[in-house]
């Protein structure tokens, strides 16, 4: 066998394993929990069309940062995230019927969409959907609208 052999990794079987965070970045106290939370993230985003509104929010919010840039003004930023916490609240409570993450978990909700947001672009999202789905909890539930 070469010294340039290509080796892959196994994917995650289970939802403790999907997010890994170098040891460095781990040590961080807001960032100690965000692989317990990513589980949890992923299933209240599990239907396609909450996270292509999230998809379209995260858009947004890179769209008001550039165009803010370029005009040397705040106010595209602040429309951007009008635009893209709208976008992100209305797959909530319309399309996946829950309450957002953001609420109770505000920095660890704003990861998660950026995490979710980069693995979609790269496309390997569905790796740790599939985990997920395959693996749910009931106190994954905790923050749904219509959980009794």
């Amino acid at each position: 066998m070469s010294a340039h052999a290509i080796t892959t990794v196994a994917p995650p079987r289970r939802a403790e394993e999907l997010l890994t965070l170098p040891p460095l970045v781990a040590r961080l106290p807001i960032l100690r929990e965000l692989p317990a939370f990513w589980p949890i993230y992923l299933w209240h985003h599990r239907r396609p069309w909450t996270r292509r509104l999230h998809h379209a929010g995260s858009w947004s919010c890179i769209a008001g940062a550039g165009l803010a840039i370029a005009l040397g003004a705040w106010w595209p930023v602040l429309l951007g995230l009008l635009v893209g916490y709208g976008l992100a609240f209305a797959g909530h409570w319309v399309v996946e019927r829950n309450r957002p993450l953001t609420f109770g978990r505000p920095i660890l909700a704003g990861i998660g969409n950026w995490i979710m947001f980069a693995l979609e672009v790269g496309g390997r999202l569905e790796v740790h959907l599939q985990v997920v789905e395959e693996q749910p909890r009931d106190d994954w539930d905790d923050y749904d609208v219509g959980s009794n």
